[in-house]
């Protein structure tokens, strides 16, 4: 209900759910281009590493059962998944 008054009284988030899904290399790069230059804030949930890297300034993580911010990039988050799987 929250997140809906904040929406309706002053539009400024976007909220976006694995948007690049069926969009081709240009309109991915159309959207970057777009979002990298919005003023106001985006929610952007993606397993697109190009899309997270380009546009996202944070990151953050939902792991056993919390959502935290991540003190790194994404490429440390990858490391940090890799090592914990067990890959090198």
């Amino acid at each position: 209900m929250a997140l809906a008054k904040i929406s309706y009284s002053q539009p400024h988030i976007l909220l976006l759910d694995e948007i690049t899904n069926h969009l081709d290399m240009a309109a991915i790069q159309a959207l970057i281009a777009g979002l990298t230059t919005w003023s106001g804030g985006v929610f952007l949930i993606s397993h697109d590493e190009h899309m997270i890297s380009a546009v996202c300034d944070e990151l953050w993580v939902v792991q056993d059962r919390k959502i935290i911010k991540w003190p790194g990039d994404f490429e440390h988050y990858k490391k940090h998944v890799k090592k914990e799987m067990g890959f090198k």
